[in-house]
């Protein structure tokens, strides 16, 4: 719900793309001009997020051609109940991650009480 109200559209969710000879899936996606923007989320509880996923999906991001769209953009959102003084260094480890993949991209982090609070969840 916070992602669409920043892209200000409907998020799709648990998207299957071509990508060649396979697939791409993304918790979420839309479709910005010739470009397909894919979600990704992750929780972060205090003891880190599994980074090998993150850099796993940037690197088929980064090398596998998308037949109907011209390129990938990535946003990376952290959805956080851990201590606070540990998501900057989260934030910082993804926006490296993205930098060496070459990748357009965004890292969202979002305090869970706060989504909470403002959706009444």
């Amino acid at each position: 719900m916070e992602l669409e109200e920043e892209f200000g559209c409907h998020i799709e969710r648990d998207v299957h793309v071509s990508a060649g000879g396979g697939w791409l899936w993304f918790i979420g996606a839309v479709v910005r001009g010739e470009d397909l923007v894919g979600i990704d989320i992750k929780e972060h509880h205090g003891n880190g997020i599994p980074y090998f996923q993150v850099e796993h999906l940037l690197g088929l991001c980064a090398t596998l051609t998308l037949p109907r769209f011209q390129k990938c953009v990535v946003y990376l959102v952290v959805v956080s109940d851990g201590p606070a003084d540990a998501d900057l260094l989260v934030k910082e480890k993804l926006e490296g991650l993205l930098r060496a993949a070459g990748l357009e991209g965004q890292v969202r982090l979002f305090r869970l009480r706060e989504l909470r609070a403002k959706w009444g969840l």
